[in-house]
C-alpha cells in the first residue's frame, strides 16, 4: 500500500481487508512528501490483533540508490512519454516530473512487493 497523508481511511480501509479478505500482513511505503505516518495506527492494530503483521518502508527501503542520490535520468526519459501521451494538456514541466517521479515510485514499490512475497514464500516452504 501506497500512502501519503491518508490517516483517515487507513483504520477503516485495515478493518474492511483484515475483516472481510483476511488480511494479515500489509507491506506500506509512506510518499516522500507525506505530513502524516502511519505507523501509530498500524502498531495499534498490531497491539490490538497480534495476527496482524505490518512493515513501514521509506523510499530507502525499496527505490533503487541511483535515485536516492539524485540520479533522475530514469525520470527524464519518461518526460517525453507524458508530453507525447497528452498533447492537448499543458503540463508544466514540473508538472511532468512530479507525475514521473510518482509512476517511477508506484513501479519500484510493486516490484519490491512482488520481490518481497516471494522471498517469503520461499523461507516458508
Amino acid at each position: 500500500l501506497l500512502i501519503k497523508d491518508d490517516n483517515e481511511i487507513l483504520n477503516e480501509w485495515i478493518a474492511y481487508h483484515y475483516h472481510l479478505w483476511n488480511l494479515r500482513f500489509l507491506l506500506v511505503a509512506v510518499d516522500p512528501t507525506s505530513n502524516t505516518s502511519p505507523e501509530s495506527i498500524l502498531q495499534a492494530w498490531s497491539l490490538h490483533f497480534p495476527s496482524f503483521e505490518f512493515t513501514l518502508w521509506r523510499d530507502s527501503a525499496y527505490m533503487p540508490p541511483r535515485f536516492l542520490k539524485g540520479n533522475l535520468g530514469m525520470i527524464n526519459m519518461k518526460l517525453k512519454g507524458l508530453r507525447n501521451r497528452y498533447p492537448d494538456r499543458n503540463f508544466t514541466d514540473e508538472e511532468l516530473k512530479s507525475i514521473s517521479i510518482h509512476r517511477f515510485r508506484q513501479q519500484e514499490f510493486y516490484n519490491q512487493c512482488i520481490r518481497r512475497i516471494h522471498e517469503d514464500q520461499k523461507v516458508e516452504r
